[in-house]
């Protein structure tokens, strides 16, 4: 079956497919029949309807380069935040080459009240724009701020450029995103993920405005001219949160302001679908293979005996990759990464169990 074209009903097929295949992983660890295929059949939909996602992403003009005066643009999904771009554990992005001078992209975000309900959690950044203190003290770094709406919501991208190629220092994860992923000269995939503290967003732009260090555009302006110094810019003195939201299933909440405990916990993804995939690749694997085989007894029922989370002290879900509760990072467990996707995946998987890619 071909993969919808609608961007609705295309995501309401991928969530519905994570969570059969969800729902049949969970049947086949506690001994439950169920039928052998679709697992296989699932995880080869998904990938079908991942990658009609990706191609579907348009290029959005996003900034100016203050060194070269060239527009920067960026494919990525602004209909909305239910929109797999915005999956903070999986994104799905299409890896691009950067301009020269590209350092990162970052971004902030106040949500409307008209917030999408999706079965994710989507990390868009503060609600008040910001700069990363580290980045702004390195020689020759220049930031640029610019407005776009994403859907109903108000979002920020602050972009980062280095008048000398920028080496020797953490590169921010992408906005939204987990990691950073980008394809090199020599057409390679590259993923970082650095963890940047908190501490380093500085809401204080006047000094950086003042200095020429940030640059911006005026929210109306689609050439995207660059604007400097503290008059007259529209960043500045903006009300809101200043630390950074966590949005799923309709709710926003920060971890100084995390939502209840009971009602939230079950709501937020903790799914590690390396075990799904796993049984996907079994069953693969049996339907190539050209003998028989004995089957295995059922595996016991796995065990929902919780981990800790180190910032809350929270329960949270063996594998879990971050905190339910106060939406903290867990200390990350050693990983391979999907070229595709970016997701974490097993040593030795066949098929990434965000995006259904196979790893052959």
């Amino acid at each position: 079956m071909p993969a919808p074209t609608n961007r609705r009903q295309l995501l309401a097929e991928v969530f519905a497919a994570r969570a059969r295949i969800e729902e049949l992983s969970w049947q086949s660890a506690t001994g439950v029949r169920h039928d052998e295929s679709e697992m296989a059949h699932l995880g080869l939909h998904l990938s079908e309807l991942i990658e009609a996602y990706r191609n579907s992403l348009g290029s959005i003009p996003l900034s100016r380069c203050p060194f070269t005066q060239q527009v920067w643009s960026r494919r990525m999904d602004i209909s909305g935040l239910e929109g797999l771009w915005w999956d903070y554990e999986a994104p799905v992005r299409v890896a691009e080459m950067e301009p020269e001078h590209f350092v990162a992209l970052t971004g902030s975000l106040r949500p409307s009240t008209l917030l999408e309900d999706f079965p994710f959690l989507c990390k868009p950044g503060p609600e008040v724009p910001y700069v990363l203190r580290f980045l702004m003290q390195r020689p020759g770094i220049k930031a640029v701020m610019s407005r776009l709406p994403i859907g109903p919501h108000e979002g920020t991208a602050i972009t980062y450029f280095s008048e000398t190629p920028a080496a020797g220092f953490a590169v921010p994860n992408e906005w939204g995103s987990s990691r950073h992923a980008f394809i090199a000269a020599d057409g390679g995939l590259v993923t970082t993920q650095d963890r940047i503290s908190d501490d380093e967003f500085d809401y204080d732009l006047r000094p950086y405005l003042a200095q020429g260090q940030l640059l911006w555009i005026h929210p109306d302006d689609g050439d995207l001219a660059l604007q400097s110094g503290v008059s007259d810019c529209p960043y500045l003195d903006q009300a809101g949160r200043r630390s950074p939201l966590f949005i799923s299933r309709g709710q926003v909440w920060t971890a100084e302001d995390p939502p209840d405990i009971e009602e939230s916990s079950d709501d937020i993804p903790m799914v590690d679908f390396s075990d799904v995939m796993a049984e996907i690749e079994s069953e693969l694997d049996a339907e190539e293979s050209p003998a028989p085989r004995a089957k295995a007894a059922p595996s016991p029922p796995p065990s929902k005996s919780a981990a800790h989370c180190p910032h809350c002290g929270g329960d949270v879900r063996p594998g879990a990759k971050f905190c339910g509760h106060c939406g903290k990072a867990m200390p990350p467990p050693s990983a391979s990464l999907c070229p595709a996707c970016g997701g974490e995946v097993r040593p030795g998987a066949k098929f990434c169990g965000h995006c259904g890619q196979s790893l052959k």
